[in-house]
């Protein structure tokens, strides 16, 4: 009986090679690696091949780009840049800040100033500084590294490498040029905005002001102060631009040097207008101006004698009216501007007037010391045709005087009537005509006169 093979089952031939295993391989194994497939690069490979690609000049701007747009994405990662750090990546980007292609010039700029938070990182960007070149011909890379001073110059670290390699020298100039009122440009704003952003932080302290002292930077930033025709090509960015630009002169005229810029450019004159501003950092950088010009005596005359044409004393109504703010930073300036102002005798009793019918706030910011004024401000007797019968008529600011100078005995007794006896001039007799008692609040007058008049309080 004949035997008949299994049916069900084919014959394979079973090869030990790979190529008859997978028939698809139409070629052999390329040993070579692409330089140029960074992006396939994974888990501990990764940042070694991007470094080793953005490291070899032959690779190709879009590569390139390509790879800084990859790592800005992952900058946001503080362990993940610590590895870019580690990997020199610092140095390697900074080399592409000179590259032919625009983008990867941008890109470069951006990424380095990710960087600039690490202090392993600024330290060694002092090097490399230099190449941050703030005068590219396109304008998204001088933004980007603009930028990139912004974030170096937020620490004080930063402040200081960007002095010492005269960064702050180049970003000053930079600035005069592009702010230049026969060239400046709305779509230079933000460029403009990153530029003030790092001086107002350099210009915290001292070696960052010299570098702007005797450069004409506090005459261009009255400029756009004086926000005259040209400044209004800025656009949307005017606002931000003026606010910086009054943080940047009032950090500036915290130096002796600084100040006297700032007093023969009269700067005063057109930073108080800003104390009008419905934006509270507006009129808070305005206010530390008017702080820091005001302890010159020439800038203590310029906010004196200012006036309308009217005659009145508009720069110390401003900072006055301002008294009634709810921030209490912006309130300690403009008190500390009316105390610098009170040094010279005609500011004190322009201000001592203004204040006269405000009593919370001449006991603020002058408390009992503001009697010697007021009562300066009274008339002589031999003014009046009959010291004994003055009329209200024409007389109604002196009343002002005399009540808030009685409220200022009511309150302050004995240490008023020290301030009435040692420091003013026939206090009894200035304020005798308004204790007629046909006057409301003669009986006020004759209480102050009657303390004024005790031996006690003499000296």
């Amino acid at each position: 009986m004949e035997k008949k093979g299994l049916m069900c089952y084919e014959p394979h031939v079973v090869s030990e090679h790979l190529k008859d295993r997978h028939p698809y391989l139409q070629k052999d194994f390329d040993p070579m690696i692409d330089p140029e497939q960074i992006t396939h690069a994974v888990h501990d490979r990764f940042l070694p091949k991007y470094a080793e690609a953005l490291s070899n000049r032959d690779l190709s701007a879009d590569r390139k780009k390509d790879a800084l747009i990859k790592l800005n994405q992952l900058s946001t990662q503080k362990d993940t840049v610590d590895e870019m750090i580690n990997h020199n990546m610092v140095v390697i980007v900074s080399t592409l800040l000179l590259d032919d292609d625009k983008d990867v010039r941008e890109q470069a700029a951006l990424l380095i100033g990710s960087f600039m938070s690490h202090q392993r990182a600024r330290e060694r960007i002092e090097e490399t500084c230099p190449l941050l070149k703030l005068e590219d011909d396109e304008l998204k890379v001088r933004e980007a590294t603009a930028w990139t001073f912004y974030q170096m110059s937020l620490s004080r670290h930063g402040c200081d490498i960007i002095v010492e390699t005269e960064s702050a020298i180049a970003i000053i100039s930079s600035f005069m040029n592009f702010a230049d009122p026969k060239k400046i440009r709305e779509e230079s704003g933000k460029y403009l905005i990153y530029l003030l952003e790092c001086m107002s932080n350099t210009t915290k302290y001292d070696n960052g002001i010299e570098p702007l002292l005797g450069k004409g930077a506090v005459s261009c930033l009255n400029t756009i102060l004086k926000d005259e025709e040209q400044i209004q090509k800025l656009g949307i960015y005017k606002e931000k631009i003026q606010q910086l630009s009054l943080k940047v002169v009032g950090n500036i005229c915290l130096h002796d040097k600084g100040k006297d810029e700032a007093i023969e450019e009269k700067v005063i004159l057109y930073a108080w207008k800003f104390l009008k501003s419905d934006e509270l950092k507006t009129c808070f950088n305005a206010s530390h101006v008017l702080m820091s010009c005001t302890l010159h005596l020439d800038g203590k005359k310029q906010a004196t004698f200012e006036v309308d044409e009217n005659d009145n004393p508009i720069i110390l109504q401003k900072i006055v009216d301002k008294l009634y703010s709810q921030d209490e930073w912006l309130r300690e300036n403009l008190k500390a501007c009316l105390i610098n102002i009170s040094e010279l005798p005609a500011g004190f009793l322009k201000i001592t007037h203004e204040l006269s019918d405000k009593f919370d706030l001449i006991d603020e910011v002058f408390g009992v010391k503001a009697i010697k004024t007021l009562v300066e401000l009274l008339p002589s007797l031999d003014s009046y045709p009959d010291p004994s019968d003055i009329e209200v008529k024409g007389n109604e600011k002196n009343f002002q005087y005399v009540h808030t100078i009685n409220k200022l005995f009511e309150k302050y007794q004995g240490e008023a009537a020290t301030v009435a006896i040692g420091e003013t001039i026939n206090f009894c007799d200035q304020l005798a005509p308004y204790t007629n008692p046909k006057f409301p609040g003669h009986k006020e007058t004759e209480k102050s006169i009657e303390l004024a008049s005790n031996d006690d309080y003499a000296f």
